[in-house]
């Protein structure tokens, strides 16, 4: 599992919790340590049985307690979650997970089984089902629309990023209109947002890739001396104006920093690992707990 390193890294990461918001509305913390996500089932398999009740599996802890976790939301233009994760710090301060929750993962939320992307608020009920699955007990929480993601990317003076190849898609639905040409440049907020949010057709795999490789340009962006100087100055307007949503004050974020800071050894990502299921619910990942604390406590090993 692989750990990103330097100068820029250590910087960046102490920058996360005011800034979180341009990081997370785009989906990802970077590509090292990726679990596969689940692959959707070929249409032809058959409609499982109706489900019948089961006895409660208890999944043993195997996770430490993290120095800090949070959950953070990205969400898109109807207030649902276009991207879901938990962030944690491991207990000795040297290390940072980040597990993204798939779009089309099933959760129990308030004893109400619901797919990630069809949740109407992400809360503490929300918090705690995610908590669940990682052996992790989130207490905060960071909020933003797609809007707000464009003005925090604004804020930092954009992203660079080597587009991979044109990038043209329009969905008036979604009131998405995607024009942006191939090669290295700076992207605004508006189109770095588009650039994460883009996908051909039903893979969701290049999209993931887009993201990450996205929020390694936002981490290196952050790093910036001219950024770094106003990261308490942006800390406060982000909470108090507000930009983003969150339960935490502004002194919250900046305690979060110093402990964020300290995690100099690396942040490491993943994936939330499931199965995936056809059932009268619908096609959906069905997530196992037992892999998933298990893929928690590989990113937050202080090695």
């Amino acid at each position: 599992m692989g750990i990103m390193k330097g100068e820029n890294r250590k910087k960046c990461l102490g920058m996360i919790a005011g800034l979180a918001a341009a990081v997370i509305a785009i989906g990802g913390c970077s590509k090292a340590g990726k679990v596969e996500p689940a692959k959707e089932p070929p249409a032809q398999v058959e409609q499982e049985e109706e489900r019948q009740p089961e006895e409660a599996v208890v999944v043993e802890q195997s996770v430490p307690e993290p120095a800090a976790a949070l959950l953070i939301a990205g969400l898109d233009k109807y207030g649902r979650p276009d991207a879901l994760m938990a962030v944690a710090v491991s207990p000795n301060k040297k290390a940072i997970g980040v597990m993204s929750i798939p779009r089309d993962a099933m959760l129990d939320v308030a004893g109400k089984r619901q797919r990630v992307r069809f949740l109407s608020k992400v809360d503490g009920s929300v918090a705690e089902a995610v908590g669940g699955l990682l052996g992790l007990k989130i207490d905060n929480r960071v909020i933003l629309d797609l809007g707000a993601a464009e003005k925090v990317i604004d804020a930092v003076g954009g992203v660079d990023i080597d587009v991979e190849a044109d990038l043209r898609y329009a969905d008036s639905k979604q009131g998405l209109d995607i024009n942006i040409k191939k090669g290295r440049q700076r992207l605004n907020g508006e189109n770095a947002v588009k650039y994460a949010r883009y996908k051909k057709g039903s893979d969701e795999s290049g999209r993931v890739d887009r993201q990450q490789k996205l929020a390694a340009a936002v981490m290196v962006r952050l790093a910036s001396p001219d950024v770094i100087k106003k990261a308490p100055e942006l800390v406060k307007t982000l909470v108090e104006r507000p930009v983003i949503k969150t339960n935490m004050g502004a002194s919250d974020f900046l305690t979060l920093t110093t402990t964020l800071s300290a995690a100099g050894q690396g942040a490491r990502a993943a994936t939330l690992p499931g199965d995936w299921k056809k059932t009268k619910e619908g096609n959906h990942i069905e997530p196992d707990a037992e892999r998933a604390r298990a893929a928690m406590a590989k990113l937050l090993a202080e090695e």
